[in-house]
Order: C-alpha cells, then sequence, then structure tokens
C-alpha cells in the first residue's frame, strides 16, 4: 500500500505541474490597459511604451470601426476596420502571443495604407475583448483566419487580400497557408513565427526551468487535450508548407532570443509554394522593421505588386 500511495502521489504531482505550465502557457490572461506607458514598461512591449499609446490614437484618427464576428466554433472575436478610398487590396493583421493589433501592427499600419490598403484585425480568440478562454497557439486560430476571411469578402467584397502575421500570428497565418483559401487571397506574410505550439513551449518551459523540460510536455498535452481541445503536436509548419497554396513573404530577426530564427527557416526550406526569407541581422523578436525600415518595406511592397493581380 505505501508503495501504491507513492505511485500514486508522483502521478499526482507529474499531471499537477502539466497543469501549471499549461495554464500559465494557455489560460487567457486580464488584459491591461495598453495606454498606459507605467504599464507597458512592466511587460516585454516596454521599449515601445511611449509609441503604443499613440498607435491608438492613429488607429481611431483613421476613423477605425468596430467589427465583430462569430468565428467557426462560436467564439466572438472583436476587431476594427479601416477603409481606404480606392484601396488596391485588404491586409488581414494576426497578432501574437498576449498582443494587440496597436501594439504589434501600429508602427506600419500606415505604410499599409499608404501601399493602398483597407486594414482588417482582430483580437486573436481569448485575447482583451474577444472571446475564448485558451489561447492555442494558432491551432484554432488558423481557423478563425478563415472565419474572417469568409467575414471580409461576405460584407465588403472579393477585394484583393493579403495576410500578414506577427510571431503566434505568423504561425497561425502558416497554418493555414495550405488550406483551401477564397481566390482572392493573395499571399501571406509571416513575421517571426515558429514551427509549432510543442516546440516553443518546450523552448521557453525548459529555458524557464533551466532543464529539459521534454518529460512534461505529455503532461502539458494531457490538460490541453483534456480542457482546451488541441493537440499541441497536430500543427508543425514544416509540415504544412510542403502544401502550402500561396505565395509566402518569411521574415526574420537573426537575433531573436524568443522564437529562434532557425524554425523561420526550416519552414522557408520545406515551403514548396512561391517564396521570399528576409533574414534581418541584429534584429531580435518583432523587429525587423525597426532594424531595417526600409529593407522590410520595400520587400513587402514588392511582394505585394507582384502577387496583387494574380
Amino acid at each position: 500500500m505505501p508503495f501504491l500511495i507513492a505511485i500514486l502521489s508522483i502521478i499526482l504531482i507529474y499531471f499537477a505541474f502539466g497543469f501549471i505550465i499549461f495554464y500559465s502557457a494557455f489560460h487567457r490572461k486580464k488584459d491591461f490597459n495598453w495606454l498606459s506607458v507605467d504599464a507597458l514598461k512592466k511587460t516585454p512591449w516596454k521599449p515601445f511604451a511611449n509609441d503604443i499609446p499613440n498607435h491608438f490614437k492613429w488607429i481611431e484618427e483613421n476613423n477605425a470601426k468596430d467589427v465583430s464576428i462569430t468565428s467557426f466554433d462560436g467564439t466572438i472575436l472583436k476587431g476594427k476596420w479601416i477603409e481606404n478610398k480606392n484601396a488596391k487590396a485588404t491586409i488581414i493583421v494576426m497578432h501574437g502571443y498576449k498582443g494587440h493589433y496597436a501594439s504589434d501592427y501600429g508602427l506600419v499600419l500606415d505604410v499599409y495604407k499608404s501601399l493602398g490598403f483597407n486594414i482588417l484585425m482582430f483580437r486573436q480568440r481569448a485575447h482583451g475583448e474577444s472571446g475564448g478562454k485558451y489561447i492555442t497557439f494558432g491551432a484554432k486560430e488558423h481557423k478563425d483566419l478563415l472565419s474572417i476571411i469568409d467575414y471580409h469578402n461576405k460584407t465588403y467584397g472579393e477585394n484583393p487580400i493579403f495576410v500578414s502575421g506577427l510571431s503566434m500570428g505568423a504561425s497561425t497565418v502558416l497554418y493555414a497557408s495550405n488550406k483551401d483559401l477564397p481566390k482572392n487571397v493573395k499571399a501571406l506574410c509571416a513575421d517571426c513565427g515558429f514551427t509549432s505550439p510543442y516546440e516553443i513551449v518546450l523552448k521557453v518551459v525548459s529555458e524557464t526551468l533551466h532543464f529539459n523540460a521534454k518529460f512534461l510536455m505529455p503532461a502539458v498535452n494531457f490538460w490541453c487535450k483534456l480542457l482546451a481541445k488541441f493537440d499541441i503536436k497536430e500543427y508543425n509548419t514544416v509540415e504544412i508548407l510542403k502544401t502550402a497554396k500561396r505565395p509566402i513573404l518569411f521574415i526574420h530577426g537573426k537575433d531573436d532570443d524568443f522564437v529562434p530564427c532557425y524554425m523561420t527557416e526550416r519552414g522557408y526550406e520545406s515551403c514548396t509554394a512561391e517564396k521570399q526569407l528576409v533574414i534581418v541581422e541584429g534584429a531580435g523578436h518583432g523587429t525587423s522593421y525597426i532594424v531595417e525600415p526600409e529593407r522590410v518595406k520595400n520587400a513587402f511592397s514588392d511582394f505585394f505588386i507582384k502577387h496583387l493581380n494574380d
């Protein structure tokens, strides 16, 4: 009996550790005040704390309209629509993990507008005003993207669409790259995306705990399957991009220590669709445009013009 109790205790502790990791990584967190510079200085967005409130101001000054959709599984997603007179196309932007479209894309929204884009942007599920209890690292978010595209075409017409994602948003975009996308989806852009939920969570947890946490991942996945209803091993860009159906512009900072650059390089290598890779030396996570703004802007602009009439 003592032996059995010891075994059960070990199993209980093992799955308890798995739950702690699961809850920390996947459960939605309270959104904070994005307009507070002091609050932003306590987050990973600290370097941009003084700029982000101005990004929100820009969005409102450009007559952004509130939009809402019911996604594929009934989750309500909230966002903004900025209409551009005489627009050539629409760009849909997908922000990153625990981010916001104003924090992640604020620096380039005016660039997109100057290139002739309407802009459609939503908070990802389990973020802010959008519904959902769990962040699924692109597993369900890429299906949300398909719902967003469908909403766009039914609401605004089938103008050309480009889709851009940053970090988790990039992986979200890439997970959708082999789906039967509408013909007006012309091309995709993925900036500093990870390969899979499994690999990025394993990396972060191992670095946090200072040992290889691979043996804990089955317990984490147990809770993902039980509570969040997805498998962290189901989606991997390296496999998905072997059957990608749209041209893809890959961007990554060489000095990214959160999502390693090799994750984008592996996806790029496996991608069978038309592709372009922009690696920015000296850029960290999500900062390629900040380090080399003209190069990144020109790469995107050229890619946009090339595929606009495909």
